[in-house]
């Protein structure tokens, strides 16, 4: 059996939005059309230690929660199928999908691991590369956001459907103080387009965001808001023994160059909990650190603070110089040298960091 592929959003929202009444917000995130508007820091290959602040183009995202009655969703609500209708909705606002053509053939049950049945009132907060660490801070705990929205009881629900938990995933339920009882675990899938399905009597999914934004960044501001600290610090952070491109290899000769004259702190965020993490991250003046989710806890950083992202030569992605832009950060960026998997620096990207740290310390 064919399913019918439901791509528009506001037919979507008509058909199974739970209340006529539909939010809308303002992302701020790049936008391709403003290319010779804006700026997402400053290359320090370039030497220029200043960075312009623009006004952030914003597109229209809507904000909205589904229900269908006899649903299936796959994964972490890679697709959300409604089973009575042959509907497959696919519309990014309700989750990252890429290809709608590409998962047709799950309904017939083809590369299915596993099947589950979840009797009663299901609440999915899960998404694709939910696990993540950006992915979980910028799209799975903000559809609490919108499900409080919309006036729903968190206790209401028989299931509440979370991504992988992970340590820090663990850390902020504690910190919400979460129903633990209620959560299903969805991890991401095994490989390729295989995954499990899961077939709900009664499914509600809050709409996902498909970038950061005001709303969402102050949600999570204000749970942890009495852990925000002020200081000076200036923090390395290390991701020594990671792979993809996020260790620096000469980091020794980093620190003895440059970083210790300084007094920077040497620190491996992967040992701190996240109320840790806060603590440390709005204390700090200036933030050196290979390219990853840590970067994303920016946006607990005071205005004005300094951030030094080193990136991998074939993995540069800017999406933290956006938000940096946003929230009146200054970014830096430093493209390393490729070294295998990890990232060689090298005596001369080492002097250019280092003129760029007493450049920002210089002028205050």
């Amino acid at each position: 059996m064919n399913l019918i592929i439901q791509s528009d959003i506001n037919s979507i929202i008509s058909e199974y939005g739970i209340t006529k009444a539909t939010y809308g917000i303002n992302h701020f995130f790049f936008n391709t059309n403003h290319k010779e508007n804006i700026t997402y820091g400053s290359d320090l290959e370039k030497k220029s230690w200043k960075t312009n602040f623009y006004q952030n183009p914003c597109d229209y995202e809507y904000e909205f929660v589904l229900k269908l009655k006899d649903a299936m969703f796959v994964d972490n609500s890679k697709i959300i199928i409604d089973i009575n209708k042959n509907v497959l909705l696919t519309h990014p606002s309700v989750d990252l999908i890429y290809s709608s053509n590409e998962y047709t053939h799950i309904y017939d049950g083809i590369k299915i691991n596993k099947k589950y049945n979840l009797n009663g009132r299901v609440l999915l907060l899960s998404s694709t590369f939910g696990a993540e660490y950006w992915h979980f801070l910028f799209q799975v705990l903000p559809r609490l956001r919108i499900t409080s929205l919309f006036n729903l009881c968190l206790d209401s629900f028989d299931y509440i459907v979370f991504p992988e938990l992970r340590k820090y995933v663990k850390d902020w339920l504690k910190i919400i103080d979460f129903p633990i009882d209620k959560i299903i675990e969805c991890p991401n899938p095994i490989s390729g387009n295989a995954g499990n399905a899961y077939y709900c009597s009664e499914l509600y999914a809050p709409s996902n965001y498909q970038y950061p934004n005001l709303e969402s960044i102050t949600f999570l501001r204000n749970n942890v808001s009495k852990h925000i600290q002020d200081g000076n610090r200036l923090i390395y952070f290390t991701r020594k023994g990671q792979k993809r491109g996020r260790h620096i290899v000469d980091e020794d000769s980093l620190f003895k160059i440059s970083l210790e004259k300084f007094g920077f702190e040497y620190i491996l965020i992967d040992e701190l909990s996240i109320l840790q993490q806060v603590q440390l991250i709005s204390s700090a003046r200036i933030i050196i650190a290979p390219h990853g989710g840590l970067f994303a806890n920016c946006i607990y950083m005071k205005k004005g603070t300094t951030m030094i992202e080193i990136m991998h030569p074939k993995y540069m992605n800017h999406v933290i110089g956006y938000i940096a832009r946003s929230l009146n950060m200054l970014r830096f960026y430093c493209i390393g040298i490729e070294h295998e998997e990890n990232i060689l620096l090298g005596t001369n990207k080492i002097e250019l960091i280092d003129q760029c740290i007493e450049n920002c310390l210089s002028n205050g």
